[in-house]
């Protein structure tokens, strides 16, 4: 009875080994995808490597191309450093410093009426400048005035905040003033539109007119 049960363990374990051999592929029947990669394969040691460098540029580090091995650093090289609006000297890239920023300005147009008694404008221009605490820097002198019907007109623009501007009515470049004390336009309260000021030649000072609902 023993014999028959250790010949029946011994057919059972060789029914066993057959099957696990059915199932067992061999090397010429693997199938490796024809794109893997080995791991060993392109490794190369930043060390011994003859490197390919691939230049810095403002946001990337100079790298080898053979190990991908980098050093430096990276930075924008901007024109005006201080700037609110800076642009960088080699990339060219703009970017806006959010704690600077500040929106743009309003502005105050001044429509400028100059009158005549003679009506005869040849020649005559109107010089402006800042008189106030924010510098307005959309002032270039001389403006040439228009005639347009008795008077003469020249248009011009001041940063809102600008409580007083000054003027001169003037012929050519200085040979004659129409006043010679200078003159200021009061806009203190004025903080953006357009405003007209008239001016009667020979006369100080002169009326300025707010629009409408002003």
């Amino acid at each position: 009875m023993k014999r028959l049960t250790v010949i029946f363990v011994m057919l059972a374990a060789l029914l066993c080994l057959c099957a696990c051999n059915q199932n067992r592929l061999s090397d010429s029947e693997v199938t490796v995808p024809s794109d893997a990669v080995s791991l060993t394969e392109n490794v190369v040691d930043p060390v011994t490597c003859d490197h390919d460098w691939i230049e810095a540029s403002c946001t990337a580090l100079r790298t080898c191309s053979k190990c991908n091995f980098s050093v430096g650093t990276v930075a924008h090289v901007w024109e005006d450093p201080d700037s609110t609006i800076k642009t960088c000297k080699n990339c060219g890239e703009v970017t806006v410093d959010p704690e600077h920023y500040m929106p743009p300005k309003l502005n105050i147009t001044i429509r400028f009426h100059y009158i005549r008694p003679d009506r005869d404008y040849e020649g005559w221009n109107l010089w402006v400048w800042d008189h106030a605490p924010v510098p307005s820097t959309n002032l270039e002198p001389p403006y040439p005035f228009e005639v347009v019907g008795d008077e003469a007109i020249c248009t011009f623009y001041v940063n809102s905040g600008t409580d007083e501007v000054g003027y001169i009515v003037r012929y050519g470049e200085w040979e004659e003033k129409d006043i010679e004390e200078d003159q200021f336009i009061d806009l203190s309260g004025v903080l953006s539109g357009t405003v007209d000021f008239y001016v009667q030649s020979g006369e100080k000072g002169g009326d300025l007119v707010l629009p409408c609902g002003f």
